[in-house]
């Protein structure tokens, strides 16, 4: 099965997987970064990466899929890599749930609203990757260059450590506004609200979560998205 990298950096992306190398390139007629992964066991390890890889199929050029006419044609990401607008749609396409008609369909503003919370989850992940815990997967995934040694496959941790790994929330931050307003009592009282807003995300169901991811993003969250990610997205996007 070949098997694409979603990440296309200069050189191409090497994996190493119990002694296996995978480089993925492109290929003269086709520009997206494959590889051959023949291992039954390899092939499950990529595609439970949902995030980096995916099988080299899908969306044609006869049956496109609708994107954005506002965004740039070409994004610079935190950690160096670059994404295309049509990358960032096929992904916030897949993330969606949504078949390729139903996509299509989608108004201007919907798919707008797709794509750009998609790019705003991507660099999240990019920027506080290297703050992850002990129990969420190790996959980031490494240029080929001389003075960075290959990535290396760990095995997949069970899916209960993923969603159970503790990760401690970010406080909001306080407005400048409320700042200069409010007498210097009041900060306690600040701190004391942000503290509550974080213990009551702490005490939420998966569904209660799901709901107010949705709520506030317009969209449903992602079924591999573990509780303790969408409480990130979902206290970044209520202190902003």
């Amino acid at each position: 099965m070949k098997i694409e990298s979603l990440r296309r950096r200069p050189g191409g992306t090497v994996v190493e997987l119990e002694t296996t190398v995978y480089r993925f390139q492109p290929t003269p007629d086709d520009p997206r970064h494959q590889a051959d992964v023949e291992i039954k066991s390899h092939i499950e390890r990529f595609l439970s990466i949902p995030e980096g890889f995916r099988e080299l199929d899908g969306v044609t050029e006869a049956n496109p899929l609708k994107s954005s006419r506002v965004h740039a044609a070409v994004y610079d990401l935190p950690d160096g890599s670059r994404m295309t607008l049509a990358e960032l749609t096929s992904r916030a396409f897949r993330e969606s749930g949504l078949g390729v008609t139903e996509w299509n369909n989608l108004s201007d503003e919907e798919a707008y609203e797709q794509i750009d919370t998609t790019l705003r989850e991507i660099k999240y992940e990019l920027v506080h990757e290297d703050n992850e815990p002990a129990g969420d997967t190790e996959n980031t995934l490494v240029p080929e260059q001389d003075d960075e040694p290959e990535q290396v496959l760990d095995e997949e941790p069970a899916d209960d450590e993923q969603d159970e790994a503790p990760k401690e929330e970010p406080e909001p931050a306080v407005k400048e506004s409320e700042q200069s307003d409010k007498p210097a009592g009041d900060s306690d009282k600040v701190e004391g609200a942000a503290v509550k807003a974080n213990a009551d995300l702490d005490s939420m169901s998966r569904e209660e979560l799901e709901a107010r991811y949705e709520a506030l993003y317009k969209r449903k969250a992602h079924h591999r998205v573990g509780d303790p990610r969408l409480r990130e997205l979902i206290a970044e996007y209520e202190a902003e």
